[in-house]
């Protein structure tokens, strides 16, 4: 035990100056210790030992003064005020014209740089912070793509307009990440299916299911009627009446609501975040229960799983089971946070009538469409940031000579690699500025390796296509299906743990 705390001391005298505290902190922790060195054994106390030292240099690790200086309310003024003049630079570009849209454009950027510098050196809480400097980074790069390459900016006659009418169009161009009611909207999986389902409904058969539902109304009306007119007994009547009028009156609210598209709309999307609450809160009361969660579960050496196998190495039925749980989490943290932030952003401009429910589409497609890695990709995961990263792709593609699209063939496949990098860098670097130090490239790994994946899957298939047609076909059911929800699972269940494992030990 003495021989532990000698180590643990010379390595604290190794530095100097105001690093006297730590050595005084970590001698007196060791000491505490060694009074109990017979509780543990010698492994254990120098794990504690250097995960203590470990807390104490993390407690005093520099950050940028201008945030932790000022703790609080009076931390947001300066990024508030920063962002306020980047959105008036914002605001100018889009109104102006087109000559004079580059410098607004940049000084826009410049005012982010700021925000991400500033914001990155405030204390609180990850997932917040991280959403904050997602946004600030998503709107940069869509001002850049949206204004400059693309051209979204207001028209001359929404120029025109009053000057209320012509915030609301500025608003709508400077707030829209997904390119909503544009001629590049990012795809909606939801909306696409139900455009597809009434285009190929005829319009003899809509008439026909209308008349249908006006005879049947009618029809309901003529019975309650009859009902009305039966000879009752007083009690059963007086009962009647006042059942009757407690229903027009809930009915009368019910149907204001019901018929009011608004309404019905936000009633809804109130349902769906009361849901989306209930099923988080039971499944960490579930995951509690059954399965818990330590430290040891996330050690490095169980990043690896397959190769361990093969090596004979035991594996723990434990494991499996905390991977089939990261894999669940990797997918359901994102739709249970950005749902949330999602709705109640809609809920919030639509209840003033800013927007109209159609601008917001859902976040998330149909997870009863993923039913391989590709089409999890393209069918189910959210579009928040696809159009973004698809235009800022394709203008390094312009940049070096290879047209400017639209990229079909070989072209379209180089797009796509330069979307899942961009996205990995994106988020990698986003995870570094909220504190996340290690891991950065276990991030770009885990969304490059998509990329290939969904590459060596397409080859596969078409093959087998080619090659093995009856095979093909004879899989394009539910049995074909089944397969692919399991591999898609299966590729999730091993990928997650590699950037996973490695960021949650370094959280801030």
């Amino acid at each position: 035990m003495e021989s532990i705390v000698e180590n643990v001391t010379s390595t604290a005298l190794n530095y100097t100056g105001d690093m006297e505290s730590i050595v005084e902190n970590i001698t007196s922790i060791a000491k505490t210790i060694a009074s109990k060195a017979s509780n543990y054994t010698h492994d254990e106390l120098e794990q504690m030992l250097t995960e203590q030292y470990a807390a104490n240099m993390s407690q005093r690790s520099s950050r940028l003064p201008t945030a932790t200086n000022y703790p609080g309310w009076h931390a947001w003024v300066w990024p508030a005020l920063v962002y306020l003049v980047g959105l008036t630079c914002g605001v100018v570009a889009v109104n102006c014209k087109e000559k004079y849209r580059l410098p607004y454009v940049l000084a826009f950027c410049a005012t982010g740089i700021e925000i991400l510098r500033y914001v990155s050196g405030i204390n609180m809480n990850y997932a917040v912070k991280d959403t904050l400097l997602k946004g600030i980074i998503i709107q940069c790069m869509g001002a850049v793509v949206m204004v400059l390459r693309e051209g979204f900016v207001l028209t001359e006659e929404q120029k025109r307009l009053p000057w209320p009418q012509r915030a609301r169009a500025t608003y709508k161009i400077v707030w829209n990440g997904r390119f909503i009611n544009t001629a590049r909207q990012a795809p909606v999986y939801h909306l696409i299916k139900d455009q597809d389902k009434e285009r190929q409904v005829p319009s003899a058969v809509i008439e026909k299911r209308k008349e249908l539902a006006e005879r049947q109304a009618h029809k309901a009306t003529t019975e309650n009627d009859r009902k009305d007119n039966k000879v009752a007994p007083v009690t059963d009547t007086v009962n009647k009446k006042v059942a009757v009028e407690l229903w027009k009156r809930f009915s009368t609210h019910a149907l204001k609501i019901w018929r009011n598209h608004r309404l019905r709309w936000m009633l809804e999307m109130v349902c769906r975040i009361l849901l989306i609450i209930i099923v988080d809160n039971a499944k960490d009361i579930i995951i509690d229960r059954y399965l818990g969660f330590v430290w040891t579960d996330i050690e490095d050496h169980k990043s690896a799983i397959v190769r361990r196998f093969l090596r004979g190495d035991h594996i723990e039925p434990r494991e499996f089971w905390v991977r089939v749980y990261f894999a669940f989490e990797s997918m359901w943290a994102a739709y249970n946070w950005y749902n949330r932030a999602h709705l109640l952003c809609a809920l919030f401009f639509v209840g003033l009538g800013i927007d109209e429910p159609e601008e917001w589409p859902p976040m998330f497609g149909d997870i009863r469409q993923a039913w391989n890695i590709r089409r999890f990709w393209s069918k189910y995961f959210d579009r928040l940031i696809y159009r973004t990263v698809c235009g800022t792709g394709e203008m390094m593609m312009q940049a070096v000579g290879l047209g400017k699209g639209p990229f079909m063939g070989k072209k379209r496949w180089l797009l796509n690699c330069l979307v899942f990098t961009i996205s990995g860098f994106f988020h990698a670097y986003t995870d570094h500025l909220a504190g996340i130090t290690c891991g950065f490239w276990w991030e770009v790994f885990t969304w490059v390796a998509n990329f290939v994946v969904i590459a060596v899957e397409t080859l596969f298939l078409h093959c087998l296509k080619t090659y093995c047609p009856r095979v093909y076909h004879a899989l394009s059911g539910k049995i074909g299906k089944t397969i692919g929800f399991v591999w898609g699972f299966s590729w999730v269940w091993w990928i997650t743990p590699k950037s996973q494992f490695v960021t949650l030990r370094c959280l801030p």
